[in-house]
C-alpha cells in the first residue's frame, strides 16, 4: 500500500509519521520548492532504524493535478469502511 500525503504539511512531519508504518511507499506532495526541500532535508535524518516504509519521497507539484492510482484509493476506501 501507498500513502499519499496531498494536504499542508510544511515540514514533512505527516511523512515522518507515515514512514514509520509499513507502508510500500510514503509520498509527499508540496506546493513549492522551499517546503519540498524542507521536508526531504527531514526525511533524511530519520533515523534508519525508525524507517518500516520501503520508499518514501517528496515531489513538488500541484497535489490537485497529482494522480492518485485507483488500486490504492480503493484499498484506502476500504479500510475506512471496515
Amino acid at each position: 500500500m501507498t500513502f499519499k500525503n496531498p494536504y499542508r504539511d510544511s515540514k514533512g512531519r505527516v511523512l515522518l509519521i507515515a514512514a514509520q508504518l509499513p507502508f510500500a511507499a510514503v509520498i509527499g506532495i508540496k506546493f513549492s520548492p522551499e517546503p519540498c526541500a524542507t521536508a526531504a532535508n527531514n526525511i533524511g535524518k530519520l533515523a534508519l532504524g525508525k524507517r518500516l516504509a520501503q520508499r518514501i519521497e517528496c515531489h513538488c507539484d500541484d497535489a490537485a493535478r497529482y494522480p492518485l492510482p485507483p488500486s490504492s484509493c480503493r484499498r484506502v476506501r476500504s479500510e475506512i469502511d471496515s
